[in-house]
């Protein structure tokens, strides 16, 4: 099978479950909704570390449109003011 359907297929049936069990709010619901005419299959790609012996290279995953982006992006928003006020006066030496 098609793994961006069966990912995008799993997204959509976890948030119909969460928001017919009432877990979510319908606004919630909407948020994390992916969007199925522009979301796609993550892109992993790779960068060539020519500075090093051997050339490694470091992965890229580019998530920018895949089906859990929303749902990543509703919790940043819920978790981001929770980190940076706790981590504000934090200093690493």
């Amino acid at each position: 099978e098609n793994p961006f359907n069966e990912i995008l297929d799993k997204v959509i049936q976890l948030l119909n479950s969460l928001h017919g069990k009432k877990l979510i709010l319908r606004w919630q619901y909407n948020k994390m909704m992916p969007d199925r005419t522009k979301s796609e299959l993550a892109h992993l790609y790779f960068n060539p570390k020519t500075h090093k012996d051997g050339i490694p290279v470091r992965p890229i995953e580019n998530t920018m449109r895949a089906p859990t982006t929303n749902i990543s992006n509703f919790l940043d928003e819920i978790i981001r003011p929770i980190f940076d006020n706790k981590c504000s006066t934090t200093a690493i030496i």
